[in-house]
């Protein structure tokens, strides 16, 4: 017996609920319970004459409600694109203070609307499920306020809420790290657990972060080299919440930055 995994059944159950599907399904439905209630009432004669003209205005009644219910809503889904060069940009930035080019390394995911009408106002937060732990001693990078859920960045800018079309798509910026130039993290910041855990060298991009520019971002967003586990959450002002969890791999090389899909 084959097994579906949980990548598989996500992954189809994206599809099956993307609007034009949606859209197909309920058409068909409609369609094909006219056509039964047609055959039982005058072929069968099973059903009254007036039973059925009721049951037609019922369908006829329900149907945009339904229409406006299930179909014409944003569908939205968490993708972790497999291209480097959209799942991990480096960007680079000109200081004019102190007359130096900078490259910055994004670790993004991708958000798609399936649905046949916007995602109004989506905000993406990020939540730390499991940290780096050394000798039964549980990291304390990032602080505990992400035991829940912190705002992250999207990549148009410093917005933390967008629209996103039908059919479109929007990239959320969960980790950023100022590198050298040979593309390694170009801070190792201090903070209180250094000794037992390492320096921090990768920041989370909540807006208060991206802002610093080249500045050291603050210790309380910042993580140290090892695993951690994350969920992503993205909700919208007319859209369901989608929330999907990952494993995050810190490295003071950025080739060897990584998030895979739980």
């Amino acid at each position: 017996m084959k097994i579906i995994s949980s990548k598989s059944l996500i992954s189809l159950c994206t599809f099956l609920s993307g609007g034009k599907v949606r859209f197909a399904i309920l058409s068909i439905i409609i369609v094909k319970l006219s056509i039964v209630l047609a055959i039982l009432t005058y072929r069968c004669k099973i059903i009254d004459t007036t039973v059925f003209s009721s049951a037609l205005v019922v369908i006829a009644t329900l149907t945009p409600f339904l229409y406006r219910l299930l179909v014409f809503v944003p569908v939205l889904d968490v993708r972790l694109r497999k291209e480097p060069d959209i799942t991990k940009p480096i960007i680079g930035v000109f200081i004019k203070e102190d007359n130096i080019w900078v490259e910055f390394g994004y670790l993004r995911l991708e958000v798609v609307n399936y649905g046949l009408i916007a995602a109004k106002n989506c905000v993406t937060k990020v939540c730390v499920l499991e940290r780096p732990h050394k000798d039964n001693k549980e990291c304390e990078a990032p602080s505990r306020e992400y035991n829940t859920f912190v705002s992250l960045t999207w990549s148009n800018g410093l917005k933390e809420a967008c629209n996103i079309p039908p059919g479109a798509n929007a990239f959320i910026n969960v980790i950023i790290m100022p590198l050298t130039e040979d593309k390694k993290a170009r801070f190792e910041s201090e903070w209180h657990g250094q000794k037992e855990f390492g320096p921090l060298i990768a920041w989370f991009a909540r807006p208060e972060v991206v802002k610093y520019g080249y500045r050291i971002p603050p210790s309380q967003d910042g993580l140290v080299e090892g695993p951690y586990s994350v969920k992503i959450a993205v909700f919208g002002g007319n859209s369901k919440p989608i929330i999907r969890m990952f494993n995050l791999w810190i490295s003071p090389e950025w080739r060897d930055v990584n998030l895979c899909k739980i």
